[in-house]
């Protein structure tokens, strides 16, 4: 039985655009903390609509893993309305362990309820990672 192939996507700076936030690592987490009233200006990132719906389209299997928590994440699922690319979404609330660790992915794959994953290849930017 052949399965469609899945991509799993992360969330801040790849789904959404992240306007106020450009700023160093840790004046980003304070910000965030500091400034929620910002994220209300979070778009979807630039022609990613386009994208999306070639990949439903070809019937790829996308979901979306993320460290952010999931009252963040279910709130732009909403707001973005990603649900209707997106049928898995993983936070960092749904699992032990956060990325880099493999469980999100693993986590995410489990969710897809494929009985057999054949091939895997997984990729960071363009850095492949082990996850098995």
């Amino acid at each position: 039985m052949s399965y469609p192939p899945i991509v799993l996507f992360d969330f801040d700076g790849v789904i959404i655009t992240q306007k106020a936030l450009e700023y160093t690592a840790s004046f980003f987490l304070k910000f965030r903390r500091m400034y929620p009233k910002y994220e209300k200006y979070e778009t979807l990132k630039p022609n990613l609509e386009e994208v999306l719906i070639k990949f439903k389209k070809s019937e790829f299997l996308l979901g979306i893993v993320s460290n952010t928590n999931k009252r963040r994440l279910d709130s732009f699922k909403q707001k973005l309305n990603l649900g209707k690319y997106f049928s898995v979404f993983v936070s960092r609330d749904d699992t032990l362990y956060r990325k880099p660790h493999p469980y999100p992915i693993i986590t995410a794959l489990k969710q897809f309820k494929i009985l057999k994953i054949k091939h895997i290849q997984c990729k960071i930017g363009f850095n492949p990672i082990r996850i098995f």
